[in-house]
């Protein structure tokens, strides 16, 4: 849920900047690399910080899943960056952030699962993690596909907001219920 984002930014953006925005197919070509630049700019950088942590000995992440949680939610401002001064420039400014934060979410959360699971379960954990994510999109795309058929954009933009917060919900849920035991959850 917390990487939701990731196949919004994909699928949204070339929907949102020619339907809203009024971009051409041309100039999509120009723009259309950013969100997933976003993405491999969180994977680079929080991949550098997980390491870092964990060199360090640092604790479970729940304060950085927390602090993405909150993040997600500038997307929402895209509506409102359509109406501002330069909004194409606003907007990809959001997707590029959005990217970037839930690319965070996957590698924080990988590598604090690799942390805890033994390592001869790090290609199950891999495969669960993925494989969470594709369902998540999977029941996502067709709910945002009706609210931007709608032209209700404003609610799938909070919609995807929404989805680091109840998975980082979910995460605290099911670490509760496993007491002190080494348990991953990914939030993925």
């Amino acid at each position: 849920m917390g990487a939701a984002p990731l196949a919004f930014g994909l699928y949204a953006a070339p929907l949102y900047l020619s339907r809203v925005l009024h971009v051409g197919q041309a100039s999509l070509g120009h723009l259309l690399w950013i969100p997933p630049a976003g993405w491999e700019t969180g994977y680079l950088v929080w991949g550098t910080i997980a390491d870092r942590r964990h060199l360090r000995g640092a604790g479970r992440p729940g304060w950085i899943f927390a602090t993405f949680a909150a993040a997600g939610f500038l997307i929402a401002l895209a509506p409102m960056a359509a109406r501002c001064e330069h909004p194409v420039m606003a907007t990809m400014v959001l997707f590029y952030v959005q990217m970037f934060i839930a690319g965070g979410v996957v590698v924080m959360s990988l590598s604090d699962g690799m942390m805890v699971q033994r390592k001869e379960h790090s290609g199950f954990l891999a495969g669960a993690a993925i494989s969470s994510w594709a369902l998540v999109t999977g029941v996502l795309t067709p709910v945002l596909g009706h609210f931007f058929d709608a032209k209700r954009y404003a609610e799938g933009f909070w919609l995807v907001a929404c989805l680091p917060v109840a998975g980082l919900v979910l995460w605290w849920v099911l670490r509760s219920a496993a007491g002190d035991r080494d348990v991953c959850v990914p939030i993925v």
